[in-house]
């Protein structure tokens, strides 16, 4: 997560998610590893800054939910903590930066700084006139711009459809294009919807990129994507996507041209309330459009944003309004126009740290904008995915990728659980456990099984195998069932009903 070479020329680098700091001796070619370099009872360290001082004392910046600067001894490997437990805010970055005189400064999450030197820490009363030495160093963006002759990367696109570099010459003030190809797997899908205009599609992630396929005509429509799409659901003439990592609510209208305002943000939740989006979910109301999600590094408990469709204006509920410390994972409409929902206490962004310790299952009220029944019904952490039956009205719900459960909302009753025999497929925004037109429930597993799950008495019958593992889906379209693998997208037509 961070790198740097100190005096010597020994290159130190931070690891996630277990908080080691691993050294590199390139001229006697040695490589040692530093175990765990700081006890907290978050999920995952972060240590997105690491420097050296002159005498060759090493400094980490543990970011999130740890906050903490961490001073490390080169030759023993002893550590000692720098900023006080009760400054930590969970919130944020630790700056380190290595001056020219020597000595290393740091900043907290509280914005207090410290003069870090020969193993010893002092806090300073203000902030430090800094003077960076040059070093080739930083956290998980780091890249080195500058050739040897003085030429500059000026532009550099890895990710687009079509990647590209522009190299600028100050002597003759001149820039040079290059286009490339990268040879290499395609991107990994994410949630997949059905498209006003017929077209299955949704984003990428590494690359972030945007497609659409006809399944009428084979074709497809690919271009470079706005962030990851998390989530997505679409009405009559729209498509909504949940985006990652800014929390945001955007509009596609497939009619239009892809470009700079197609799609539009038009939504944004603090990143203290939804960071990573996980469910959205279009009211029949033909109002609201809801999102959920978890929040930001660092932080515990995510919330939920309501766009009104015909204000265009929306609202951001915090977790403190609704489940405390809990994410929102799976939701779906009950008949009255309610929500039934479950959370997660998994702190599935490294950094976070658990404060519950089962998972919920609810019923939100939109027009109160309030909970208004909550139950731990079993001992489990993550409800991921969950559909409703139109016909009976029961909830299938998939928990910690292990379980089958059936829940009655309108008693509050638990109907049945059972253990799968394998692990659900998972992925952020999943649509794993779906129900099609005819009314029949499918249930996709990671191995790229395809199950039904019966209605009446909720066994679990394999019914397909695909040849890959199945990360995401899915999309039900004129007898076919698409969903995302690791690379592709894939579809398996559904045999009539027996």
């Amino acid at each position: 997560m961070s790198m740097t070479e100190d005096d010597q020329g020994i290159i130190w680098g931070g690891t996630h998610p277990g908080g080691n700091v691993v050294r590199y001796d390139p001229h006697k070619k040695e490589f040692r590893e530093y175990e765990r370099i700081y006890d907290h009872d978050a999920e995952s360290f972060f240590p997105r800054a690491i420097a050296a001082d002159d005498q060759g004392w090493i400094y980490v910046g543990i970011s999130y939910a740890a906050g903490q600067i961490v001073i490390l001894d080169p030759e023993t490997g002893d550590t000692t903590p720098v900023i006080p437990r009760e400054e930590v805010t969970g919130d944020g970055h630790i700056s380190l930066y290595r001056d020219l005189n020597g000595r290393v400064y740091g900043q907290s999450q509280a914005g207090e700084w410290y003069e870090l030197y020969d193993g010893k820490a002092e806090r300073l009363e203000s902030r430090p006139r800094i003077e960076e030495k040059p070093i080739i160093a930083g956290w998980q963006n780091l890249r080195h711009n500058e050739f040897p002759g003085g030429r500059r990367i000026q532009e550099l696109e890895i990710e687009s459809i079509q990647p590209r570099l522009v190299v600028y010459d100050p002597r003759d003030k001149e820039e040079t294009e290059f286009e490339f190809d990268v040879s290499a797997g395609s991107a990994t899908p994410m949630d997949l919807t059905h498209f006003p205009d017929g077209t299955i599609g949704g984003g990428t992630y590494i690359p972030h990129q945007f497609f659409a396929f006809n399944p009428k005509t084979d074709e497809w429509k690919r271009t470079d994507g706005y962030g990851q799409w998390n989530t997505t659901a679409a009405t009559e003439n729209a498509v909504y996507a949940g985006i990652y990592p800014f929390g945001e609510l955007a509009r596609y209208d497939p009619e239009k041209e892809w470009g700079p305002e197609n799609p539009e943000v038009i939504a944004k939740a603090p990143a203290s309330d939804i960071h990573r989006p996980y469910e959205l979910l279009i009211h029949s109301n033909g109002r609201h459009v809801i999102l959920t999600g978890e929040a930001d590094y660092g932080y515990t408990g995510g919330g939920l944003l309501i766009w009104d469709r015909k204000e265009e204006e929306y609202e951001v509920f915090s977790h403190n309004q609704l489940l405390k410390y809990q994410d929102i994972n799976s939701l779906v409409e009950l008949p009255d126009g309610n929500l039934f929902g479950g959370t997660s206490v998994v702190p599935i962004s490294g950094g976070k740290v658990q404060k519950v310790e089962e998972a919920e299952l609810f019923i939100y009220d939109v027009h109160k904008r309030e909970v208004i029944w909550r139950e731990v019904v079993l001992d489990g952490k993550r409800y991921s995915d969950m559909t409703i039956d139109e016909e009976s009205g029961k909830i299938f719900a998939v928990l910690d990728r292990e379980h089958l459960v059936v829940f009655d909302p309108e008693n509050k009753e638990l109907i049945h659980k059972a253990d799968l025999e394998e692990n659900a497929a998972n992925q952020q925004g999943p649509k794993i456990i779906e129900q099609i037109p005819d009314g029949r429930i499918f249930l996709l597993f990671h191995s790229g099984k395809i199950a039904e799950v019966n209605r009446e008495t909720y066994e679990v019958n394999i019914k397909a195998e695909a040849p890959r593992v199945i990360r995401n889906g899915f999309v039900y379209d004129d007898g076919r069932i698409y969903f995302g693998t690791q690379t592709r997208l894939l579809s398996w037509e559904v045999p009539e009903s027996e």
